[in-house]
C-alpha cells in the first residue's frame, strides 16, 4: 500500500465535524482487511485505536466506533497488526 496516511491522524475538518477524508480512509483500512485471503467478513479484528493499541480483538462496529472518538494509536501508518508489511507499503 503506498498512500498517504496523514488522514489517519486527522479526524476532525476545522468546524470539528469528522473528515471525509478520514472516513474514506477507514473504508480503505478495512477494505485492506477484509479482502486478504482467508478473513471472513465478520472476523474480530485487533482494534488499532490510541486506547487499545492493538491488543484486544473486536467486531468492525466496535473498531469503527473505537476509531471515531479515540483515533489510531501512534506510528501506526503500516498496519503491520492487520497483515501489512513494510514491502507492501513502499514502491519498488
Amino acid at each position: 500500500m503506498t498512500d498517504d496516511r496523514r488522514w489517519m491522524y486527522r479526524r476532525r475538518g476545522p468546524r470539528g465535524d469528522y473528515d471525509d477524508e478520514f472516513f474514506n480512509g477507514l473504508q480503505q483500512f478495512f477494505d485492506f482487511i477484509y479482502n486478504r485471503p482467508g478473513v471472513h467478513p465478520n472476523a474480530e479484528i485487533r482494534c488499532p485505536c490510541s486506547k487499545c493499541g492493538n491488543l484486544p480483538h473486536h467486531n468492525r462496529a466496535l473498531v469503527t466506533d473505537h476509531l471515531l472518538r479515540y483515533g489510531f494509536m501512534d506510528a501506526y501508518s503500516v498496519w503491520w497488526a492487520h497483515g501489512e508489511t513494510l514491502s507492501n507499503n513502499v514502491d519498488p
